[in-house]
């Protein structure tokens, strides 16, 4: 017998032109730090604890799954 099957909400994001020719060290260190923080507020302001997360850093973006608790509906609208 297998397990009911249930949703998983899966969402990936991604920090455009993050690796551009044009964009040095320095630019990509500031926008990672300002994706981070930006990620974190975003998930606070839709009332998903950031530590509640699965994340995987992709250096570019990250890759994040939320917990069952929390539907995709609740990222949609924020």
């Amino acid at each position: 017998m297998h397990p009911a099957a249930h949703h998983k909400t899966i969402m990936a994001v991604d920090i455009a032109g993050y690796n551009d020719p044009k964009r040095t060290t320095a630019h990509r260190l500031v926008v990672h730090e300002g994706f981070w923080k930006l990620m974190r507020t975003a998930f606070a302001d839709a009332g998903i604890p950031w530590d509640a997360l699965f994340r995987e850093n992709t250096g570019d973006g990250v890759k994040i799954h939320l917990p069952d608790r929390h539907r995709s509906w609740r990222c949609r609208d924020h």
